[in-house]
């Protein structure tokens, strides 16, 4: 038994160690491969891909094979493998994008990062995903009114919130903000047309200064806003 514990303890060890170097290379800029495996144009690689270029680390993108399922996301280094698009996130950010500054801030970010990969997401998906679909049955028909109202409701409080605020959090952009602004993307692309846009003057003037940020047009590339609902 006193083996097996040693034995425990020196494999935890191990990989604290290899854990505490990888973040090491990462705070000090050094150069740790970093592999991407999601899908190339998806919402999950962009959020990794835009905090890569704040946090000036190179990112390398492999398109989905075997090795995950395709709605997922991998992060892969020498010795840390991520698979949540928050954790990679997280991993991928510096401390300005985290606000490691200030306790309630950070605190903050993690709660609006749980909101949008929660409810935003799931809401945007309900309403955009199946709008693209032309042959739609009439129970699906009913489901993309419910994420709609839903998205519309929620989209309403965003606005109200933006009206006083150039971010979400303060007055820098934080892991918040990206993370809202990628699951956004496919409502402004396909469904958000001026008459939306205009309702929501708001969050829509927040969502366009966050898209003409330099490190978010490097990878959401040949975007345009919808002109006609699809």
């Amino acid at each position: 038994y006193q083996q097996l514990c040693l034995f425990s303890d020196k494999i935890t060890t191990n990989n604290t160690h290899k854990t505490s170097e990888t973040f090491r290379l990462l705070n000090t800029g050094s150069s740790l491969k970093l592999i991407l495996y999601g899908n190339v144009g998806s919402i999950k690689c962009y959020l990794a891909q835009i905090i890569a270029q704040y946090s000036g680390k190179c990112l390398t993108i492999k398109q989905v094979d075997n090795k995950i399922h395709s709605s997922d996301i991998m992060l892969e280094t020498a010795n840390v493998t991520l698979h949540d698009s928050n954790a990679i996130a997280f991993f991928l950010s510096n401390s300005q994008l985290r606000r490691d500054d200030d306790l309630f801030a950070s605190s903050t970010v993690l709660q609006w990062m749980s909101y949008v990969q929660n409810h935003i997401l799931p809401m945007v998906s309900g309403w955009v995903l199946p709008s693209l679909d032309v042959s739609v049955l009439e129970d699906t028909k009913i489901n993309i009114k419910i994420s709609k109202a839903d998205l519309l409701c929620a989209l309403r409080r965003l606005d109200n919130i933006m009206h006083t605020r150039t971010y979400l959090i303060d007055e820098r952009i934080t892991l918040a903000d990206i993370s809202l602004f990628t699951a956004l993307l496919p409502l402004y692309e396909y469904v958000f047309d001026p008459h939306y846009r205009g309702q929501y003057s708001n969050i829509t003037r927040w969502f366009s200064m966050i898209l003409n940020q330099p490190q978010v047009k490097c990878v959401v590339k040949n975007f345009s806003f919808c002109t006609e609902a699809t």
